[in-house]
This record gives structure tokens, sequence and C-alpha cells, in this order.
């Protein structure tokens, strides 16, 4: 489950003078311990949540998946896009539309069997699609959205990098009246 994070503080009380700090600590402290993984532990875990998904039967034929390019540490998505391509599922990935506005929108991926490298990097180093992408899904049509996670509670609350782009995207799921997509929290154990 995801949340912004609001909703995610508010299960982790402290002064309000000291939640950016908090938060800007949690997040540092995170990141710092997901770049220190070891290749062999990191690829490790990617394929232990590739097994999940295909074990949760997430990765249908005609399923509509979005992934994300990992950096910074993040688990590297490629054995789920791989399985994912393999069980005829549709592959989106995020596409920052406007930095300053914090939108973005999820943009297919082309289905050639060729390498996964549909991304760029931005000004700000983040993973960009490729301008020759331009094909949009409404994300109230995708399946199954993979998420990112800086950190995460036992009840599920996301902590992001904060820019809340995912929050804003998906927040239309706030109302309770939508079970479309199924929002997947990617991370590892000592996130939480």
């Amino acid at each position: 489950v995801m949340s912004d994070e609001q909703e995610f503080l508010s299960h982790h009380p402290s002064p309000v003078s000291d939640h950016l700090a908090d938060r800007n600590h949690l997040r540092n402290v995170m990141r710092s311990k997901r770049r220190a993984m070891s290749a062999p532990l990191r690829l490790r875990a990617a394929q232990k949540i590739a097994s999940a998904l295909v074990g949760a039967h997430l990765l249908r034929r005609g399923r509509h998946i979005a992934v994300y390019n990992a950096f910074d540490g993040e688990i590297d998505l490629t054995t789920v896009i791989i399985n994912a391509r393999r069980a005829g599922c549709v592959l989106y990935a995020p596409q920052i539309l406007n930095m300053h506005l914090r939108s973005m929108d999820f943009i297919e991926l082309p289905r050639h069997r060729g390498a996964f490298k549909p991304f760029e990097r931005n000004r700000r180093s983040l993973p960009q699609l490729q301008r020759a992408f331009r094909r949009r899904i409404d994300p109230r049509l995708l399946d199954v959205v993979l998420v990112p996670v800086v950190a995460f509670d036992v009840r599920g609350w996301r902590l992001g990098f904060g820019a809340g782009f995912y929050d804003r995207k998906f927040g239309f799921l706030r109302h309770g009246y939508r079970r479309k997509p199924l929002l997947v929290g990617v991370a590892y154990d000592f996130q939480r």
C-alpha cells in the first residue's frame, strides 16, 4: 500500500519542527545503505522480487505493468521486466513531465526483445524515458505499479524521495472506490 508522506509521518510522531529533519535523515540513511549493498546481494534481492511477482500471478498476458529504472541503490527490475515480457505483459515506465509541477505520466515501453535501454538521464540525474517513446496510459488502466521505496513501516506506509510524483499520480486511490492499480512497493528488508 502506498501513502503520501503525511500519512507515513502520522504513524511516526515527532515534534512538528523536526518532521523535515527526521524525513531527510531517514532518507539519507536508507539511501546510503542501499548504495552500500554488494552486487550479489542486489542481484539476489532482484531475483526474489521477480519470483514473488510470478508466484503471486501478477505477471500475466495482457496485463499493464508499470516498472521503474533503478538508480541510487534501488532494486533493479531487469529480471521482472524479462519475466513480464515473456508472460506477455505490456510494460510502462514513468516519465517526468514537469519537475517544478511534480507531474509525470506512464509511457509504454517498446515491445521488442532487445536490451532494455529506453532511459536517459536528465539534469538532476533522474532516469527519464527517451523522447522517442510517447504512448501514454491513464494510470487507472494499469494493473500493477512497482513503486520504488526509500523507507516503509509495518503497515505498508511508504516514504519516497519527497517529490510526491507517485502520490499525486495515484491520489485517486485515496478515495477508496478503485481497486486498480495494485501498488507494490519494492524495497530491501532493512528499509523497514
